[in-house]
């Protein structure tokens, strides 16, 4: 059986990776603030394009674009275009369509696809490669570039492309058609990289040709104006005035910071002296963690567990597994336990967006109380007890309301925890004199090492790593009990019988309702696949063991749901450049 390492392999762990990131970090921030960086990219490419972006503003505020496209297909092999936008809350794109206007004659692209995926929005489509130049207009309506503010005024902010744009432009233009009764404000102006361009409108239109640009070159365009007609049929009014956002966003968009003066050039012994120091603070905090967090040794270990060695739930293995933390794969655990005992039933189903999992209550089929983590992935499943719920619905929901995933995740961990605790699975060491200076002298070292860094030489960060990692893991050394470790065993020797079952000649072949039942522990013990491997020789029979699907690979889509969920929840809101939107790029293959 493969002996756990303990704390203090898992603090040699966190430390490299510590020392990875903050090293790279260090390297990024010198390499940001003692040089200028130069644009990205080129403004020149074989593709030769240019864009020309026209939009039409109407009394409602919403807006129709044509965005035109002229390149030379010349090195383009596959036939590809696309065209992707980021639209943040309270803003939206309808797709109108793509069309092909090579040689003035307009042709509309049949099988032009839009799609939806999150805060953006991409729009694709086919052409002949290799067949010279070619104009393609991408059309669209958007209903949010334009904001109107409750203290007056109103303001047009839109991002043309930004950062995460692959398309080097020989030349950029963009036309914008306001209402009728416009009247424009102080602050008409184009930010295209660096700079800042002031514009002056021409009746109720504001045209701008800043001309060539590179790649991942941010070009926006913001301009502040009244139109009665438009501020009395917008949906929305936003608190402030058009003047003021304008001019703190000229403000921003304006700001250059003063250039620094290098600092002086170290000496070898300042900059090689941290390469000896962090070795050995992290040696030092090491021979602690040897000290206090060793695991505890069991005398005559099983080497294979044929049966559930215990009554732990799977989420507590997990955690027990883990030295007491919670992950995603243990709800994925949770709810297969739970069918297993009757609580609901797995389906599968095929979506738009490929293979789902419906999951449907059986309470009149539940076998025994559930724990208190358990009940509280019930609640999250089924607000109402009696009913039917997609996994991708619970997705939807938890995009639009991020609290229901927060706050189930957090009763969830609780929960597991408080069981775990309450069964003395881990010793926690906290106080004491040692781990007290330790604490003290990780403050010490990581704010001296970054002031002495900050004066002289970037190695310096090492010791502030090291003092960071001391700060960590001194104070507080975790390891499992001897109950704990004793329980793990058992549980480690239980995976090991799962891993080898196959090349035990001597072990009588398990039953293939004993596999059913070890696989929602598979998944915290990594070993899913191999149970399902054998479930898969006995399919579900009605009345019996119908709680789960047929196909064998149910399990992986339930853990990729179930990320796609926690990942749902931490969704940005911050857009490419600043603007009501817009932004994202275009690529031609």
């Amino acid at each position: 059986m493969k002996k756990a390492w303990g704390c203090l392999g898992r603090g040699c762990l966190v430390t490299g990776v510590t020392f990875i990131a903050l090293f790279a970090i260090g390297v990024a921030l010198i390499a940001r603030y003692s040089t200028e960086l130069p644009e990205a990219g080129t403004a020149t490419s074989p593709l030769d394009a240019v864009v020309h972006y026209r939009m039409q503003i109407a009394e409602d505020s919403s807006a129709l674009v044509d965005e035109s496209f002229r390149i030379d297909t010349t090195t383009t092999r596959n036939g590809n275009g696309r065209r992707w936008l980021f639209t943040p809350e309270g803003v939206s794109v309808e797709f109108l369509g793509v069309d092909d206007v090579t040689g003035g004659v307009t042709r509309s692209i049949a099988g032009a696809t839009f799609t939806r995926q999150g805060e953006g929005v991409e729009i694709a489509w086919k052409y002949e490669p290799e067949s010279g130049v070619r104009t393609f207009v991408v059309r669209y309506e958007i209903v949010g570039a334009v904001r109107s503010f409750a203290g007056g005024g109103s303001v047009m902010n839109w991002t043309f492309f930004d950062r995460s744009n692959p398309l080097p432009m020989a030349d950029f233009s963009a036309e914008i058609e306001f209402p009728a009764d416009t009247t424009f404000g102080s602050e008409v102006f184009g930010h295209i990289g660096k700079s800042v361009q002031d514009l002056t409108p021409t009746g109720t239109t504001v045209s701008w040709n800043p001309g060539p640009s590179r790649s991942s070159t941010i070009i926006e365009l913001l301009a502040e104006f009244e139109s009665p007609t438009l501020y009395r049929g917008a949906p929305r009014l936003y608190p402030g005035s058009a003047s003021s956002y304008a001019s703190a966003k000229k403000a921003e968009e304006s700001y250059v910071p003063p250039p620094k003066e290098p600092p002086p050039r170290p000496s070898r012994i300042t900059v090689l002296l941290p390469l000896g120091i962090a070795p050995l603070l992290i040696l030092l905090l090491l021979l602690f963690q040897w000290r206090y967090g060793r695991e505890y040794k069991i005398k005559d270990a099983p080497m294979y567990e044929r049966e559930l060695p215990s009554d732990e739930t799977p989420a507590e293995v997990g955690w027990l597994k883990r030295f007491g933390e919670s992950e995603i794969e243990d709800i994925t655990a949770t709810i297969v336990d739970l069918a297993r005992r009757g609580f609901l039933r797995i389906g599968e189903a095929s979506t738009a967006y490929g293979p789902d999992i419906v999951l449907t209550a059986t309470p009149e089929r539940a076998k025994g109380q559930p724990a208190s983590h358990e009940f509280e992935v019930l609640s999250w499943i089924f607000p109402d007890p009696g009913g039917v719920t997609y996994m991708s619905g619970i997705n939807t929901a938890v995009r639009a309301n991020p609290v229901l995933w927060q706050n189930f995740w957090s009763n969830f961990k609780s929960g597991v925890g408080a069981l775990c605790e309450g069964k003395g699975f881990m010793e926690v060491k906290k106080g004491g004199t040692v781990p007290v200076l330790i604490r003290l002298g990780g403050v010490a070292i990581a704010v001296g090492s970054t002031v002495v860094g900050a004066l002289t030489a970037l190695t310096w960060v090492l010791v502030a790593a090291a003092g960071a990692v001391w700060l960590a893991f001194g104070g507080q050394v975790k390891r499992r009990s001897l109950r704990g470790a004793e329980t793990w065993a058992k549980w480690d020797a239980f995976r090991a019988y799962i891993h080898d079952f196959s090349m035990l000649a001597d072990v009588p072949p398990a039953g293939y309702v004993m596999w059913e039942e070890y696989l929602a522990y598979a998944v915290p013990l990594e070993e899913a696949d191999t149970v399902m491997s054998y479930m898969q020789l006995r399919p579900p029979v009605a009345g019996q063991n119908d709680w789960y699907p047929s196909y064998p690979g149910f399990v992986t889509v339930m853990e990729s749901r179930v990320s796609s969920i926690a990942s749902s929840a931490s969704v940005s809101t911050s857009g490419g450049g600043g603007g009501f939107g817009g932004g994202g790029g275009a690529s031609f293959d």
